[in-house]
Parts: C-alpha cells; structure tokens; sequence
C-alpha cells in the first residue's frame, strides 16, 4: 500500500481536498515522524455535531488499521425525549455548551500530536452542524492545523473499517445507510462507492459525486 491508497481509502469516507492529504504526508517525511511498515502514521482529531451527539474522538491510521484512540461523546436522548423527536434549535444550543467541556476533556497535548482535525460539514442540522465547524476551525487555528472537511453519510461507511485490517476486509460490500432523512443503499468495491443507478436512487448521486 502506498500513499495513494491512503487517499483513495480517506477519498470514500471523507470530503477533504487530497492535496492537503499529501502536504501532511510530505510534512512528515520531513520531518522523519512515525515510520511505520513504510507508511507514515496519521492522526486525526474528528468532530462531529450533525445532528444530537455532541462527539470527538482521535483516530489514528498506520496504513492497516484505523484505530478509536480516544472517543468522548455527550448525547442529548434525554433533552429531547419529552418532544418526540430532535428539536433542531436545542441541539445546537447544547452543542454550544458541551463541546469546549469535551475537548477540554480530551487535552490540549493528545490534540498537538494529531495532523488535521475532520469535522462534519454536511448533511446534518444546519445550527448544528455550524456549532462543530466553527470550533474546528477555532482548534485548527490554535493549534496550527489543517482542516479537513468530513460527510456524515459517508462516515457511517466509513465505520465499517474502524479496527479492523484494511486487506482483511472482504469487497465488493453492498451497505445500507439509515441516518435521518438520508436512507441510501450503496456498493462499495474496493476503496471506493458508488450508488448504483436506478431510477429509485436517480436524483441522490448528483449529491454523492459532488465535491465538496
């Protein structure tokens, strides 16, 4: 596996611009960082808001395995029960309050080591979906890291990877995605998907071919 690979894996999951990707990677070549089985080690701090749980977590990739180093969440189920539903304007507020407590949680030193903070961007709730952008961008600014944008749906695919060996993974996968109002059905062959093209899911794969 070489450092293309790397895109093509992150490409399916994430929504980021792949030249930032390389200029991570050629940052640390010189700067000799973690060698690891010919591939360099990249960390990530991820931020996710989109909808009702207020999550960020570090995960790691030595080019087999994507690793959950740390995950702290806080979930509003209980805020929101008495309304039958998610009330987008009370999600985005405790978004507001939480998040700063979670990062404070995870430490200023755990977050100087990782490479780039990913953060949801779309789909979501707007507000919310503001809430982890801006304070992504507030991080990454203080800190002195990229930015990389993340699609919710895509992470959900994403997940399927999480601690496990990447050649271990047995392809073409077909996948069902349940999130909100985003219920898609996908082929992932490889490192890459597609929706396939039937007229039920006709009018989706202008969004999902998108770039961001």
């Amino acid at each position: 596996m070489d450092n293309s690979d790397i895109v093509n894996l992150l490409d399916f999951s994430q929504s980021f611009t792949v030249s930032q990707l390389y200029l991570e990677l050629e940052k640390k070549q010189k700067n000799c960082d973690f060698i690891l089985i010919g591939i360099y080690m990249i960390r990530t701090l991820a931020i996710e808001t989109s909808c009702d749980d207020t999550s960020v977590g570090i995960v790691s990739f030595d080019g087999k395995i994507f690793q959950v180093e740390t995950l702290l969440a806080y979930s509003q189920i209980q805020n929101h029960q008495q309304y039958g539903g998610v009330v987008p304007e009370i999600a985005s507020r405790l978004h507001s309050e939480k998040i700063i407590e979670i990062l404070e949680a995870i430490g200023r030193d755990a977050i100087r080591t990782v490479d780039f903070v990913s953060v949801t961007t779309h789909p979501g709730l707007p507000g919310a979906l503001v809430v982890g952008k801006a304070t992504a961008n507030l991080v990454a600014e203080f800190f002195g890291k990229p930015v990389i944008q993340a699609n919710h749906v895509y992470g959900h695919l994403f997940s399927l990877l999480l601690e496990r060996n990447v050649n271990d993974v047995q392809f073409p996968l077909c996948v069902l995605t349940a999130s909100g109002g985003h219920n898609d059905l996908y082929v992932v062959e490889s490192t890459k998907c597609q929706v396939p093209s039937t007229k039920y899911k006709a009018q989706n794969i202008e969004s999902i071919t998108k770039d961001y």
